[in-house]
């Protein structure tokens, strides 16, 4: 389980696949319908987030990057709450299904929920 410093806010992640590491989790073909969609040239990072509701409300998390280069980034979300992902003046809300995609290189940041007991989504790091 990770803890962000900035807000005390827990979340668990799971790794499907990490480049970088070299590793694919026995789960990767979980995220098989997924990949077929968005067609990526080549995979960097596909992890699974869930974060927990604190009963804080909405927080949202410190902008970061995934990486220091410019490269697609795609969040997947499982499940529809008013937990969100925010980069510069776009924010977009987490609802079941949705794919949105945007250069990961940039700064972004995610949010905790409030309305429901988790959200859950799916991050990829591609080309």
């Amino acid at each position: 389980m990770e803890e962000p410093e900035e807000t005390g806010e827990y979340y668990m992640t799971h790794v499907f696949y990490n480049q970088r590491q070299n590793f694919q989790s026995q789960y990767f073909p979980v995220v098989y319908d997924l990949l077929n969609k968005i067609q990526p040239k080549a995979l960097i990072r596909v992890k699974a987030n869930l974060y927990l509701n604190m009963g804080k409300g909405v927080v949202e998390h410190a902008p970061h990057t995934d990486y220091s280069f410019s490269h697609n980034g795609g969040v997947f979300s499982m499940n529809t709450c008013d937990g969100y992902t925010k980069q510069g003046d776009m924010k977009a809300d987490s609802v079941e299904n949705r794919l949105v995609t945007f250069d990961a290189g940039m700064k972004h940041q995610s949010t905790s929920v409030s309305n429901t007991k988790v959200r859950m989504n799916i991050n990829i790091n591609y080309f």
